[in-house]
């Protein structure tokens, strides 16, 4: 067999210009195009990778399957998914989609520098929220605090929880004594799937509910 021909400068210009735009199979069209018809597909990706290039990639772009947290791939279990990067990547208006082999397949690829950012600004975001989940889950009160804190039942404190943190729409009627004018009145967050309260507020609240009750007759 006879050795294969080396690949001459023109051959590299024109790899370096179509491939990371256009892709493979585009690449070797313009490459048969301007007369090195010889050239296919298994010899463009060895050679390829002798010139350090890959299809979409140059020009500080990267593939979207890379882009990294430093803790895991794209496809693990955080916020840096595949689906987020090219999400945030189509609305910020810099995705680039390659085309790469038959039926119109592509890859997507995103700036290295706005990846950079991206990896940035989600890392101080999940780090951020997770500081401010892990005080309330220490500090503030969860619901099953409630009961004793307004010497009522766990029965009563959850018929009358604000909609907005689990009430399921239902209507409960208001009579005199309701503790939901109180309960609306501290500020809450949810943390999975618990309901935590500001203390301060929350014993503020129930000691004010308590004064309104009808004194206990011996």
């Amino acid at each position: 067999m006879a050795a294969s021909r080396r690949w001459s400068p023109d051959e590299d210009r024109l790899i370096e210009k179509f491939i990371v735009h256009k892709g493979v199979h585009s690449t070797i069209k313009a490459l048969h195009m301007a007369g090195f018809s010889d050239r296919n597909i298994r010899g463009l990706a060895e050679r390829c990778k002798a010139l350090g290039v890959r299809a979409g990639e140059g020009n500080g772009f990267i593939r979207v399957i890379d882009v990294d947290s430093g803790h895991n791939r794209s496809g693990g279990k955080e916020r840096f998914t595949r689906k987020s990067v090219l999400s945030q990547a189509e609305a910020d208006g810099v995705l680039r989609r390659v085309p790469y082999g038959p039926n119109g397949k592509t890859i997507p690829y995103v700036p290295e520098k706005w990846a950079d950012a991206y990896v940035e600004r989600m890392s101080k975001a999940t780090n951020g929220e997770e500081i401010a989940r892990h005080h309330i889950r220490r500090s503030w009160l969860p619901t099953k605090a409630l009961p004793d804190l307004f010497g009522i039942s766990m029965r009563t404190i959850e018929r009358h929880i604000p909609a907005a943190v689990g009430d399921k729409g239902r209507r409960h009627k208001s009579y005199r004594y309701s503790v939901r004018p109180y309960l609306d009145a501290i500020p809450k967050q949810r943390v999975g799937r618990a309901v935590y309260w500001e203390p301060s507020l929350a014993e503020v609240n129930a000691a004010s509910y308590k004064r309104t009750l009808p004194p206990v007759r011996g």
